[in-house]
């Protein structure tokens, strides 16, 4: 299996406080920091940089390295960026388009982008249209009381944390398959092929199988206090205080697709 030993940082770049950060298959990572969006290539070298008209990023989701998927929560609004992060068209506005109080958003494989709306407690799918093209079933049996805490996909499937329970997982039109019962898992994850990975609370990065019940295994131990991190095809990035990290994966990792 991928497990790595001794961890030497390849490169830094200063960042601010509390950065999100998120990856893409060429490896460049972007760096969310507030109303600002950075993209940094492989060596961590700037080479382009955002900034909204609305003001603060809740995410980016860099799926598509062409068609980049920026999510701003507070203003309900979507904004797809090319590969130099310049608007493709207007910001899009999700009430207008049947999501009502959307708490986040992905991309996904195929084409098209999933919305979560927090007041119908559904799943809406997008595919160049004003309305969603489809939608998942009412999903507060499988909520409950829980909060939902973040929304990923990767090879056509769709990945939905929830705090305390775990992660539950939608096929490409939004059909509940089942919840891996991982609630450590559930704050923030990345799927990537049969694995779901994320911190544990002793500061290592570990692999969720999604096909087997089986233990996490720990696959960089000792990465210590992370705020953010996010894996590319060769690359591992993340986020210590004000320094984003860059070390090089082994050469049996899961690659992404």
């Amino acid at each position: 299996m991928f497990l790595c030993g001794s961890i030497k940082a390849q490169r830094t770049y200063s960042v601010e406080p509390h950065a999100k950060i998120f990856a893409d298959v060429f490896d460049n990572c972007y760096v969310v920091a507030d109303d600002r969006v950075e993209k940094l290539d492989s060596t961590l070298t700037l080479t382009a940089r955002f900034r909204p008209v609305f003001g603060h990023i809740t995410s980016v989701d860099p799926g598509d390295p062409f068609k980049v998927l920026l999510f701003q929560k507070d203003f309900y609004r979507i904004t797809l960026l090319d590969k130099n992060l310049s608007p493709l068209g207007d910001s899009q506005y999700l009430p207008d388009m049947g999501a009502t109080f959307p708490l986040f958003a992905c991309t996904i494989q195929d084409g098209g982008y999933w919305v979560f709306d927090g007041l119908q407690e559904k799943l809406l799918f997008y595919r160049n249209t004003t309305s969603p093209s489809f939608t998942s079933n009412d999903l507060s049996p499988i909520l409950g009381q829980a909060t939902p805490t973040m929304l990923k996909s990767a090879d056509n499937a769709l990945y939905l944390g929830i705090a305390g329970k775990g992660i539950a997982v939608f096929d490409k039109f939004g059909s509940f398959r089942k919840l891996i019962g991982e609630a450590e898992a559930a704050g923030d994850f990345q799927p990537i092929g049969q694995n779901i990975f994320f911190m544990n609370t002793q500061g290592d990065l570990c692999a969720l199988s999604t096909l087997v019940l089986a233990e996490p295994l720990v696959t960089f131990p000792g990465l210590g206090s992370v705020e953010s991190f996010s894996i590319g095809k060769n690359f591992l990035f993340f986020v210590k205080g004000t320094q984003l990290v860059a070390v090089k994966l082994p050469q049996d990792f899961p690659q992404r697709k």
